[in-house]
This record gives structure tokens, sequence and C-alpha cells, in this order.
């Protein structure tokens, strides 16, 4: 069976969120990382700044007092130095490189050559040397304690601006067995994943991410929880997929992301009549349902399941609010008065005596769907409570519509919390939950 209308809406999205993610959201979302990690070389100036030929025969002052740097390193130093001054960074990265050359250096001679040369190849571009440089500064044991973690940070990020993912992944999960977990390190190393293609590894570490924040009373960042969906996206795995987009709609709701939940699921659940029609009664609470041709098979789907005064509102609705009235007037007219005429007939049999619990939960839709909510409710009530349902899930589900209709949120989301795992109308229940509690 061909896909409803209905259901055809914004089939797309996830995976034109997945190329905007793999082109766009990796550097917005590395850009607040870097703010936070002061990728910067303020350190390597300071250093810079105390390069005097003094400084480099009695050393320094401060927390590195008793450290010097001898004369035969010093020279090309104070050399590279001046250049920088005067910006030109390609031609000091040369003198340093004549000093990290001579050999008999001590350790503090080598950490102050490769700071300098982590700054120029910084300033050159060419972050994957400066990131090499760092790592090789912090070796020499000779950093300051204070900044240890800082410039773990800096080198795993300097990897990732250059593209070295698996260096990425690497200098994070350094940083963490040495410092502990750090949640902009694992973004990092779950964007890395992603980036570098592993997908499974990606949502894994997205996901344990998104645990930990969410354990901790934390709100996740949106970008894990892009990453998340993206690699189950790629996946094809819908479970993760709905995972992220119900933890999206709830901590960053937005039309966008509503509309890539419900097309999900909506896929997922296919396209039978009822199926279609109750995702539709969804679309329409949430404003998602445009067009003529989705309210005129809304209509339809209404009609043929005994509902003419849902297709009559419907229609009503459409041509008051704009969306009807354009090219398909005529079939939109002739859709109305045979609702109308339907509903008219159907009315006086709102009266007959229900018996079973779902007959009585058929009278109580029936009722809904002329907005009598005072009369279905009790209906719906006596159902529940009968029991013996076919599917007591839908029933639910039209209860908390009932509910939602005569402004009992809260009610409404107990309802649709009550829904049962091993109906096909679950999936439903938790979307129309989240509309309760959310809006």
């Amino acid at each position: 069976m061909a896909p409803s209308c209905l259901n055809m809406m914004a089939l797309s999205s996830i995976s034109r969120l997945v190329r905007v993610l793999e082109e766009r959201f990796v550097i917005m979302s590395l850009l607040r990382q870097m703010s936070r990690f002061a990728i910067k070389f303020s350190l390597l100036s300071g250093l810079l700044l105390a390069f005097t030929p003094a400084a480099f025969l009695a050393g320094t002052t401060g927390a590195q007092a008793a450290e010097t740097i001898g004369p035969k390193v010093g020279a090309p130093l104070q050399a590279a130095q001046n250049l920088a001054k005067s910006g030109k960074y390609a031609k000091a990265l040369q003198e340093v490189n004549k000093a990290e050359a001579i050999s008999g250096k001590t350790p503090y001679e080598a950490f102050v050559v490769y700071d300098f040369q982590a700054y120029l190849n910084g300033q050159l571009g060419n972050s994957s040397a400066a990131a090499k440089a760092y790592e090789k500064a912090l070796a020499t044991g000779k950093a300051p304690a204070g900044e240890r973690a800082q410039r773990m940070q800096t080198i795993a990020t300097l990897y990732y601006q250059a593209r070295n993912y698996s260096e990425t992944i690497a200098a994070a999960q350094r940083y963490q067995k040495a410092l502990g977990p750090d949640s902009a390190m694992q973004t990092l190393i779950a964007q890395s994943y992603y980036l570098s293609k592993d997908y499974p590894a990606a949502r894994d570490a997205a996901q344990a991410l998104v645990r930990q924040n969410t354990k901790a009373g934390k709100r996740p960042d949106e970008a894990v929880l892009q990453i998340a969906l993206a690699s189950a996206f790629q996946l094809k795995d819908y479970n993760g997929q709905k995972q992220a987009l119900l933890q999206l709609v709830n901590y960053y709701p937005s039309d966008k992301y509503w509309s890539d939940l419900v097309t999900l699921v909506s896929r997922k659940a296919g396209n039978a009549s009822r199926t279609s029609y109750e995702f539709g009664k969804l679309k329409l609470a949430r404003g998602m349902l445009s067009g003529s041709p989705a309210y005129i098979e809304m209509g339809q789907l209404a009609i043929q399941l005994g509902l003419p005064g849902e297709a009559e509102s419907l229609m009503k609705t459409g041509m008051q609010n704009g969306t009807l009235g354009g090219e398909n007037k005529g079939r939109e007219t002739r859709l109305l008065k045979m609702a109308e005429k339907q509903a008219a007939d159907d009315r006086p049999m709102l009266a007959k005596t229900a018996a079973t619990a779902d007959e009585k939960a058929e009278l109580a839709e029936a009722y809904a769907s002329y907005g009598m909510h005072d009369k279905a409710l009790p209906l719906y009530a006596e159902a529940l409570k009968q029991g013996g349902l076919s599917d007591k899930t839908l029933v639910l589900i039209h209860q908390g519509e009932s509910l939602l209709a005569t402004g009992r949120k809260a009610d409404a989301a107990k309802a649709f919390a009550r829904a049962e795992k091993s109906s096909k109308f679950y999936d439903l229940a938790v979307l129309w939950n989240l509309h309760a509690r959310k809006g």
C-alpha cells in the first residue's frame, strides 16, 4: 500500500538533519567547546613576553624561578621571539625548530621549545602540529600542575580542528582516564566517532552521555542528542531514533522535532485506515495537519470509520482557517455535504444501548466526535473498568483526547501513561502523553 499523504509529511526531514549535522552542527558545537576549553595561546604569549636575554640566562620568575634556559637554546628562541612579535610566524618556527634540534636540552628547555612550537603552529593554522607539540610539552613534566587539565583539553580539541578524529578520541580518553568523566570531552568523542562514520560507537557514546546527564539531573546538550539521532538514523535503528527525538522534543521542543518524531512513529505504525486516522488527530492537535489533501483524506477516513461528525467538524474547521476553499473547493464541499448528511442520520443512533466494553468505547468515540465529551467520558470509564477491550490502549488514547478537550491535561497524561506496550498504538500514546505534558 502506498503511503498516505498523512504519513508522507516530512519523510526526508531526518535525512536532511543528518546532512546538516555533517556540515554544520559539529562546527557550532566546537565553537562552544572552544570557549569552554579556552583554546588559545595566552599561556604561550606570556612565555614570549618573558623571553628576554636576561630571562634565558638567569631564569624566569615565579613558580619556575629555579628553571633556566641556557644560551645555546636561548639564542634561537630569542630570534624566534623577535620574528613572532613582527608576525613572521613561519620564520619564527624555523628558529624554534633549530632549538629543538639541539641535543642535551634540560626538561624545562624542551618544555619551552615545544610550547613555543605549539603557539607558532597555532598561529599558522596547523592544528595537528600544534597538538603534537603540546603533547610533547606535557610529556616533559614541566607544565604547571594547574594547567594540566586545560592543556589536555586543548590537545583533544586541536586534533578535532585538524579533523584527526582518531587522535581526538585518544586524547579525550586520556583526559578522562587521568582526570575523570567530562561532558565536553565525551561530546568530542561522540562527534569524532560520528564523523569517522563509526555510527555504533557514536550512538553508544552519545547515549551514555545523555544517561549520565539525566541521572545527574542535567539537561543533555542538544548537539549530543542530535548525534544520537543521526547515528541511529544511519544504522536504521528505529528505537534509537525514537528515543533521541523524544528527548529532543522533551528538552528542546520545536515544531521541527515534533514533525520528525510524529513522522517517524507514524511510518513505523503503517498505513491502515484506523492508524492513519489516529495519527492524523495528533497532527491536527499539534497544528501539523496542513494542506487540502491532508484534510480531505482525514475527512474521508473519519467517514470510513463511521465518524461523520468528526469529518463534518474537520472540514468546517479547514474552511474557517483558510486551509480549504482553494483549487479543491468543489471536492471539499462535496465531502462536507456528505459528512453533514451522514451526521444527521447518525446522531439519533447515539441513544442506542451499549452492553460490551467495546460497544461502550465505540459509543463514547461517537459522542466525542460530536464534541459531546461529557457523555463520552463516563462511557470510556465504564468500558475500561468492565475490561475485555479489543485494544485497551486505543481506548485510553481516546479517553485522554476527551480529557484534553475538556482542559484536564494532568488527567489526560495519566490516561496516556496507562498504555500497554503490547499495543500497536503504544508509541502513539507516548506522543499524546508528551503533548499533554509539554504542549
